[in-house]
């Protein structure tokens, strides 16, 4: 017979003052009186790309990172940061926005606007024109798309970068870190460590998404000429990201929901199915590897709780006109210890958690009853599934290496950056109402109110 985990309540402390803190109108039940917040750590600041990054990676591990540690600038940096440019420009700004979402804006500039121009008031006239010209970079992912616009002003001239072309005659040649980092960025790829001068050309090792769903990154080094030329040196294969639910090696890339109640029902129930095989195969790991018995029961339960799961979230779409895609076989070859530890933390201490908090904040905010009554159950589930993932972690940590524990570490970082950039589907209005999700301004709350009690690293 199964003996159930012993609730931690410390994590549900946090978990609900977590929802309380964001607005939702759950109350932290009566043991969180010792769930204290622990300080919030200060985010490094620094007047350029690059000593952001050395700092928060530093931060982070200790020392100083090889590639693997390494994470994508756009999550490390922080807004009205400065460039380090030598273009022909008394100002050049970015603006990175979500198309879905609007009012999701991060910007960074070199210079100030039209402070150069002879005719201030023509040329800040010009400027709000030229951010309708176009945008650098596009790239859409099961989120929605983000946009990358590049603007610029001089004494005489505004413009806008909106080609690979227009890029590279505004930068000339690559002189500095950040304008190798603008020009991969450009081509679409994302920085993991800072550039490495070497003769006349920077190296660095970027992220390259190659799959949308699991998010898929691969490593990838380029050598980049003064001249813009691009050379790939090296790459290695990149393990799947966060996506939504716990995902097992091997998923396939997942059903696109339309924008409708049916579709994310669905989409949601397919998940749910995939979570099975991935329980089913922690549940043979953790055996495999001497971990306790009532881990390895618990992790078993977990997968016959995602059996109800797809059942009920199925059901709920075939009412609503949509059925939910089959799950194909997973691979279920076992992992390393710090394999399964690494995925822990992004699948169990990232993503579990996060969608415990999602799932109360719609039992309590969705218009539809019966996904109301359907969310009330699954989040319950899946806090004790998030509460797994913690006693899997506090032990596994005790059979690694502290450099292992400092790359497992580096997961779950970057588990709650991803998480952070992905965090709201970009659905309509009445199709969030129905479903209860949060809006981006809620998920911000909810996701700051999870750094605030320690629920988020990042």
């Amino acid at each position: 017979m199964h003996r159930p985990l012993r609730a931690d309540p410390r994590f549900r402390g946090l978990l609900f003052l977590t929802l309380a803190a964001a607005g939702c109108g759950k109350k932290p039940p009566p043991d969180v009186s010792g769930a204290t917040a622990p300080a919030k750590p200060t985010a490094p600041t620094g007047p350029t790309f690059m000593e952001i990054h050395q700092a928060e990676v530093e931060r982070r591990t200790g020392i100083p990172a090889p590639s693997e540690k390494c994470r994508p600038y756009a999550d490390l940096i922080g807004d009205e940061t400065v460039l380090d440019l030598t273009v022909d420009a008394g100002h050049v700004e970015i603006r990175q926005r979500s198309e879905e979402h609007p009012d999701r804006v991060r910007s960074w500039k070199s210079g100030e606007a039209c402070w150069t121009a002879v005719d201030e008031a023509a040329c800040q006239t010009a400027l709000d024109e030229a951010w309708s010209a176009g945008h650098m970079h596009r790239i859409c992912g099961q989120m929605g798309c983000d946009v990358t616009q590049l603007v610029w002003s001089n004494e005489h001239d505004v413009g806008a970068a909106v080609d690979e072309a227009s890029l590279l005659e505004l930068l000339g040649p690559i002189n500095t870190a950040d304008e190798a980092i603008l020009w991969t960025w450009a081509k679409g790829f994302f920085m993991q460590c800072p550039p490495d001068a070497v003769d006349d050309a920077w190296e660095i090792w970027l992220q390259e998404e190659v799959k949308d769903c699991p998010r898929t990154h691969d490593h990838v080094r380029l050598k980049v000429g003064k001249d813009g030329s691009v050379e790939e040196l090296d790459r290695e294969p990149g393990q799947p990201g966060p996506c939504a639910g716990r995902f097992p090696p091997g998923l396939e890339d997942l059903p696109m929901a339309d924008g409708s109640v049916g579709s994310w029902l669905a989409r949601t129930a397919h998940l749910e199915a995939a979570a099975v095989q991935a329980f089913q195969l922690l549940a043979a790991e953790l055996a495999h590897h001497g971990a306790p018995k009532s881990l390895v029961e618990a992790a078993l339960a977990a997968a016959q709780d995602e059996v109800r799961h797809a059942q009920i979230i199925g059901n709920l779409a075939r009412t609503h006109g949509c059925e939910p895609s089959p799950i194909g076989s997973a691979n279920l070859t076992i992992r390393s210890l710090r394999e399964i530890a690494a995925d822990n933390a992004r699948e169990g201490l990232g993503r579990e958690c996060w969608g415990a908090m999602i799932g109360l904040w719609q039992a309590e905010h969705a218009s539809d009853l019966r996904v109301r009554q359907a969310m009330t159950a699954v989040a319950l589930d899946e806090v004790r599934h998030a509460e797994l993932s913690r006693a899997i972690d506090a032990w596994i940590r005790t059979r690694l290496t502290p450099n292992e524990q400092s790359l497992v570490d580096v997961s779950l970082d970057e588990a709650w950056r991803t998480l952070a950039r992905d965090a709201v589907e970009p659905l309509p209005a009445d199709v969030c109402a129905q479903l209860g999700m949060p809006s981006a301004s809620e998920a911000r709350q909810l996701l700051a109110a999870a750094r605030a009690t320690g629920l988020a690293v990042a």
